[in-house]
């Protein structure tokens, strides 16, 4: 099965080991792999730049040289013992076989091998190796290459169309119950206050009372609090609706996460098996949702604190003004941390669902893996808020009607759509990134995907490195 001849390669990886290949096989640190149980070879990831041998009888074998073109190289000397290997359209180093590359050249002589550039000699441009189409266009499951934002978007929409009853059927059991507790709370609060939540929103708030008596002065509410016993049931229904709504919210994530996690893994969508692993999974992922609320709370601890000062402050309009303008600024830098911690550790719940991790390592590990990749996510979880946004202003019309319908059915209806949709959105984004920092072979040894145990799926060009 072996063909042609050259000399030996050998090279080093990021791992302090060393790669060789010889005719009769890949010595890889203190493995050895013979020659003809070498399924296929190429590159799988390109940040860091990780190649990837499919060995039979054990299956995806993962290695990162420390320089570039090095892998090129090895790819070209495996070639070259195994021509039947060669992926159409290959255009490996044409140089020296051996490593390292040899020394300056005069121009007439050739291109050196790939991403070796000589002083006073520009780089020659890269072959492309063309393996036809991207996988990742054709499907939403993990392929081991790594994403681009428009194919994150294409994967996330792919797989919600996909598996839509399977969304549908769990947006209903698990993510209408605590909107609609949602719901419960805002109707108790407006009972609460003497507004009337039953009508439309014209009569919630009547023109009339927003009319002021005097120039200059602030329109107000009719607020008037229910007797005592009244207000004693209302204030029992809404301390018991935000509980219910905790513990059913962190249910939502824990089911969709496996949900999504199967759908990526190709593993099929199992509504009872995502139900009760959600269950299995609450309190990890209840318990990471209240840190990641304590994190975000704590952001605004600074402006609290000037607010309270402004209150206690001497009746002097300057100093009262300097100090709003300063809590202002201050509340705006609370935004904006509150939005960055989100985004770093945005994951964590849904990591404590799919991964089996506890709180502060789901954090950590969302912390760790988001590093240089914030805008990434941001604009993909910006993105989906949008769609329901419009979607949300739609349903919003229902308040023409009944404010209360509008949070006691179409909202939780609304939230049982998009639900899923985040879900996957985080997901997807979840494996990509691992992907990109671990490498194909170690996203999917714990899975019993077909890609992950299977072929490498349909030959093409990896993409270029992004985030």
């Amino acid at each position: 099965m072996s063909g042609g001849g050259g000399a030996p390669v050998s090279i080093p990886l990021r791992d302090d080991t060393q790669l060789s290949v010889t005719p009769s096989g890949i010595q890889l640190g203190a493995r050895f792999f013979d020659l003809a149980n070498i399924q296929d070879a190429r590159q799988v990831a390109p940040d860091p730049v990780t190649f990837a041998l499919r060995v039979a009888g054990v299956g995806l074998v993962e290695f990162q040289p420390i320089h570039p073109g090095d892998g090129d190289i090895v790819l070209g000397a495996l070639f070259r013992y195994r021509p039947d290997l060669r992926p159409a359209g290959f255009a490996g180093p044409t140089g020296a076989a051996g490593y390292p590359p040899p020394t300056p050249y005069p121009p007439t002589t050739g291109y050196p091998p790939m991403g070796y550039a000589p002083m006073g000699y520009p780089p020659p441009a890269a072959p492309r190796v063309m393996y036809g189409q991207s996988p990742n266009v054709q499907q939403g499951e993990l392929t081991p290459y790594p994403r681009t934002f428009g194919e994150l978007l294409g994967a996330i929409f792919q797989l919600y169309g996909k598996h839509f009853r399977k969304w549908l059927a769990l947006g209903i059991l698990v993510a209408i119950i605590p909107a609609f507790l949602g719901g419960v709370l805002q109707v108790a609060i407006y009972l609460a206050i003497g507004l009337n939540p039953w009508g439309s929103n014209a009569d919630l708030f009547p023109p009339s009372t927003l009319q002021t008596t005097q120039p200059g002065t602030l329109p107000t509410l009719p607020i008037h609090f229910p007797g005592a016993d009244q207000l004693k049931i209302i204030v029992i229904v809404a301390g018991v609706a935000f509980i219910l709504s905790i513990f059913f919210g962190a249910w939502q994530i824990a089911a969709l996460s496996i949900a999504a996690r199967e759908a990526i893994l190709r593993r099929g969508v199992r509504i009872g098996d995502s139900l009760s692993g959600g269950l299995g999974r609450l309190f990890p992922v209840l318990g990471t949702s209240i840190l990641l609320g304590l994190i975000s709370s704590a952001s605004f601890i600074p402006a609290f604190a000037v607010i309270i000062l402004l209150s206690t402050f001497p009746n002097s309009v300057s100093a009262a003004t300097l100090v709003a303008c300063g809590d202002f600024l201050l509340l705006i830098g609370s935004v904006i941390l509150v939005l960055f911690f989100a985004i770093r550790l945005g994951f964590a719940p849904y990591v404590a669902a799919s991964d089996r991790l506890g709180p502060g390592t789901s954090l950590a590990s969302s912390w760790r893996l988001t590093h240089g990749a914030w805008w990434r996510t941001f604009g993909i979880i910006f993105i989906l808020y949008v769609v329901v946004i419009f979607a949300s202003i739609v349903v919003g019309q229902i308040q023409i009607v009944s404010v209360a319908v509008s949070l006691l059915v179409a909202t939780p209806i609304l939230q049982a759509l998009a639900a899923p949709l985040f879900a996957l959105g985080w997901m997807v984004m979840w494996y990509d990134r691992r992907l990109r920092r671990e490498g194909y072979a170690a996203v999917t040894q714990t899975g019993a995907a077909p890609a992950a145990t299977g072929s490498f799926g349909p030959p093409y060009e990896p993409p270029a490195a992004q985030g």
